[in-house]
């Protein structure tokens, strides 16, 4: 809602920031102090509104927090903590979870593919400047897509909304590596909006699946699942990058896009038998159920 689209528009703004000191010729040391003034802003600012509080409600869960006795609190934290860690090595053991991981390897994998491969071949085509101009424009178009795919969900189901994810991530090294558009001037944006095409559906598609796939209680921890994929995804093909060449990295993506809608169709499959077997087990017992179906 309201804060993503200022946290969008804020991340806009400092790309577009960003480009224009590379353009004008500045210094970068100087960029950076600029640019970590906001972060360190920011924090001081939250940490002042904090103590103040913005209306009644954080004082009044202060004085609830001090009425607890501390070892009632503590007890508490180290109950949800149990459970949290339970629930999720509860969901290492459930092959929908790996099935869907493929999703958050390939956005992981693309994550990683622009900084260490496409982005190089854009500065020396045309200048650093572009680069963070480009990127911008990977943002918004990962805006604009993000309201397309939410009605391409609902009308269509989500499954097409990952199949044209999985499309854009697999046209990228193509483009990149077989066409070499980074030769092309500014025709290699149709890479950059691609990549906010990708985006877009991590952002929101991917998300909300993982919350429809484990409600209730089970949600953080798909959460947790879905964080960390993405952040493994990313950290291996980073690390890779200086040690093979950009083909291979383009060949990994490649099959990572391939292998999104398949495996996400595999686990609306499993989940389908689930639900069938949790409906005639109800019939099994003697409640109201279509036994035909069993």
């Amino acid at each position: 809602g309201r804060f993503g689209a200022i946290a969008l528009g804020c991340e806009v703004a400092f790309k577009l920031l960003t480009a224009g000191w590379m353009r004008l010729g500045l210094s970068e040391g100087v960029l950076f102090m600029v640019l970590a003034a906001f972060p360190l802003a920011s924090a001081l600012g939250m940490a002042l509104l904090g103590s103040k509080g913005m209306d009644g409600s954080l004082g009044s869960e202060q004085d609830t927090a001090k009425a607890t006795p501390p070892s009632v609190a503590r007890e508490a934290s180290t109950s949800a903590g149990c459970a949290s860690v339970r629930n999720a090595a509860r969901l290492c053991l459930d092959p929908k979870i790996w099935c869907l991981a493929m999703t958050n390897i390939a956005f992981g994998f693309a994550t990683t593919y622009g900084p260490e491969v496409l982005n190089p071949q854009v500065a020396h085509a045309l200048q650093n400047w572009a680069v963070a101009v480009l990127t911008a424009l990977t943002v918004v178009c990962a805006a604009g897509f993000s309201l397309l795919f939410a009605r391409l969900s609902v009308r269509c189901g989500k499954g097409s909304a990952i199949t044209w994810g999985a499309l854009s991530i697999i046209a990228v090294p193509v483009l990149v590596q077989v066409v070499h558009i980074a030769e092309h001037g500014w025709w290699v944006s149709v890479v950059f909006v691609l990549s906010g095409s990708g985006r877009a559906v991590y952002e929101t598609t991917i998300k909300a699946v993982f919350a429809d796939f484990y409600p209730g209680p089970l949600t953080e921890a798909a959460y947790g699942h879905l964080a960390m994929q993405y952040a493994l995804a990313s950290a291996t093909l980073f690390m890779l990058g200086g040690a093979v060449p950009p083909a291979a990295l383009a060949w990994a993506l490649g099959a990572a896009g391939l292998l999104m809608a398949p495996l996400y169709y595999a686990a609306v499959g499993l989940r389908r038998l689930e639900l069938h077997e949790v409906h005639c087990s109800s019939s099994f017992h003697g409640e109201s159920a279509d036994e035909s179906v069993c």
